[in-house]
């Protein structure tokens, strides 16, 4: 189990903020890892608990489509999603008011167990090669659980990255809609 905690400060009222987060087309394309084929609400009305969303997604290990159940809404708050898929993972989203604005809170779970691990190995050999070889330097290989646990940290790490990244390009993209919607109010 991988579970990763980022925050990000936004210079926005929080109902904006949520906005953007029970937008769920708007919020993938600010993911810099995918391009986004679908990302819509399956359900009638507004995101509430137990709407559910559509998404496709290009991804470098190619398309992954998937379903994700609304599991806890509070409007204006929080905002947690399960996912449907073989992989199983949980997004909760807050947003608490914070001097100047708001602080979003993203909170990440995700079941990944041996068998995930090594097809990103896969992907991704060299860590691991390197790894192996630092190891057989020493005369002292690795057991599996260490080869595991290090499987799961770059796992982890990459996957924080990439959060950060993505957090950023929200508070740049409802930054720069605030400011736009300052300059326009002050022009009339």
């Amino acid at each position: 189990m991988i579970r990763i905690v980022e925050s990000v400060d936004i210079d926005a009222q929080p109902a904006e903020v949520f906005r953007l987060l029970c937008d769920p087309e708007r919020k993938a394309r600010l993911n810099p890892g995918v391009t986004v084929l679908q990302a819509s609400v399956m359900t009638p009305g507004p995101i509430a608990r137990g709407a559910r969303i559509r998404y496709r997604l290009c991804t470098t290990s190619g398309v992954s489509a998937f379903d994700c159940e609304v599991t806890e809404f509070e409007p204006d708050h929080v905002i947690e999603v399960q996912s449907q898929a073989p992989i199983r993972f949980t997004v909760r989203q807050s947003v608490d008011p914070h001097p100047g604005g708001c602080r979003l809170v993203h909170q990440e779970s995700a079941e990944i167990g041996p068998a995930r691990l090594r097809t990103h190995a896969e992907r991704h050999p060299l860590p691991y090669l390197l790894q192996l070889l630092r190891a057989a330097a020493g005369l002292v290989l690795p057991s599996a659980d260490e080869l595991e646990e290090t499987q799961t940290q770059t796992v982890a790490d990459e996957m924080r990255t990439a959060l950060r990244t993505w957090l950023t390009n929200i508070k740049t993209d409802l930054e720069s809609n605030t400011s736009s919607e300052v300059m326009t109010a002050s022009a009339v």
